[in-house]
């Protein structure tokens, strides 16, 4: 009978501990995926125009929301969200300062070749595209999201 018991506790031990496991090992599978900064990557989503507010005080405040001029910002929305390495300035700042995206806001070329990108762009709103582009922290408010990419090429994945 004590060996019975044994075999059982084992066996519940076991499973209790597979099921702790995977407890707490899904909210890692949910993290966003690093990438380095600076350094040409590849991403998969949604190409979009997104909307949101601008200067003076970017919708943060109520008091100036009326006053926030509203913008509108090329994005790619991703099925994951994703960050690059960050030091924030301190423990408390963390979320605000190296926090992760779903969106990114992107920055199509400059200069002559920005006419052709976002004429190439905009046939492709709303379509699942493949771009390559370097990754950056924001720094500024104006950088809208917490990732920002500078495009330099997009293509449809129809």
């Amino acid at each position: 009978m004590t060996k019975v018991v044994t075999v059982v506790c084992v066996c519940m031990a076991k499973f209790l501990f597979l099921l702790l496991f995977a407890c707490c090992s899904a909210p890692l599978l949910a993290q966003a995926t690093v990438y380095p900064a600076d350094q040409p990557i590849t991403l998969t989503g949604t190409l979009r125009f997104a909307h949101t507010y601008g200067p003076p005080g970017y919708g943060l405040m109520e008091a100036t929301k009326g006053r926030d001029m509203k913008i509108r910002y090329w994005a790619l929305e991703l099925p994951t969200a994703v960050t690059v390495p960050c030091r924030p300035s301190s423990p408390e700042m963390a979320d605000i300062e190296c926090g992760s995206t779903k969106r990114v806001r992107l920055f199509l070329a400059g200069g002559d070749e920005k006419a052709g990108v976002e004429s190439k762009a905009r046939v492709m709103i709303g379509h699942k595209v493949t771009v390559t582009g370097r990754l950056h922290r924001r720094t500024m408010m104006s950088e809208i999201t917490p990732v920002f990419m500078e495009v330099m090429e997009l293509a449809s994945t129809r």
